[in-house]
Parts: C-alpha cells; structure tokens; sequence
C-alpha cells in the first residue's frame, strides 16, 4: 500500500481507497463490531489531527532571532517549516487527515458489506424456512 503526493497533481493519493475493491470482492472482512470501532477512532484522529493543522495555521510569524543574516535564515526557515514551505507542517498535517479519512471510508464500508451480507442471508434462509 503506497501513500503520498502525487507528483503531476499534487494531491494526496491514498493506499485505503484501493482496499475497497477487496471489500467489494468479498476479500476484506472484519468481524462484526470491529469496523465500526475503528471508523470511530478514525474519525476522532481526524478531529485531533484537524485542531493540530488549525493550531499550526495560526501559529506567529517568528521574527525575533536578530537581524544578521543567519538569524534572519534561520527565521525564515522556521516559518515555512510551520506553514508555506514546499512541504511544511501545515501540509503533512493535511496528507495524515486524508489518509486517517481514507481509512474511516474503507471501514465503514466494511461495516455496509458486513450488514448486507448479513442481511441477505437473513432474507435467504427465511425464503427457505419463514420459522427461522
């Protein structure tokens, strides 16, 4: 499973999404009640992750390091470490909150293949015998 910026979009592609097609296929399962605990903690890694990003965002400028050349580097450094670099906090802050997102999506649908099959077994043996 491989995650990360795509380089001709820049986007973040995530390894999860292509794991649905397993779900799809009957291949993936977890056991009842295990998907819907962990899309649950997924969602609460998000929020977490989401705060994290927005402190991030508002993090000061840091201009107090001096006014030599390297103080002023330094600084500059700094700031586009936190947010506005090529690859700044702000930004793997956003890729962890998609791939955290990408993760809830697959086990939630887990958990809406898990209900169907159940379902339609239910519905199939009652066909069968309505006394079941």
């Amino acid at each position: 499973m491989t995650a990360g910026r795509n380089t001709a979009s820049g986007e973040f592609v995530s390894g999860w999404v292509g794991l649905g097609d397993y779900v799809d296929a009957g291949q993936l399962y977890l056991a009842d009640g295990v998907p819907t605990r962990c899309a649950q903690h997924c969602a609460r890694l998000a929020e977490t992750l989401r705060e994290i990003r927005d402190d991030v965002l508002k993090l000061p400028r840091l201009d107090g390091l001096g006014t030599l050349p390297s103080a002023v580097a330094v600084a500059e450094k700094i700031n586009r470490t936190a947010n506005g670099g090529d690859y700044s906090m702000a930004d793997a802050l956003a890729d962890h909150i998609a791939e955290v997102e990408a993760m809830q999506a697959l086990f939630e649908k887990i958990h809406l293949s898990y209900s169907a099959t159940q379902d339609n077994t239910v519905s199939a043996l009652t066909a069968i015998d309505p006394q079941v």
